[in-house]
């Protein structure tokens, strides 16, 4: 099992994937802008972190997964 993140400027994405390449179980967490003044738009970094870790916990307990390297 592996597991596939997509760290995006809205929310953050995870699934767990088998071996054959089939999804098993996904979990999201959505955040916005933490800055928007002057036309900026600004992440915290933060937020972003707890987003990922939140979406792999979920995941979780499931299977047991790799890492590639």
């Amino acid at each position: 099992m592996y597991i596939g993140l997509d760290i995006g400027t809205s929310g953050t994405k995870a699934a767990l994937i088998r071996d054959d390449g089939m999804a098993v179980s996904e979990s999201r967490s959505s955040y916005g802008f933490s800055d928007v003044r002057e036309g900026r738009r600004e992440l915290d970094p933060e937020t972003v972190w707890n987003a990922v870790l939140e979406c792999i916990r979920n995941l979780s307990g499931r299977e047991d997964a790799k890492t590639i390297t």
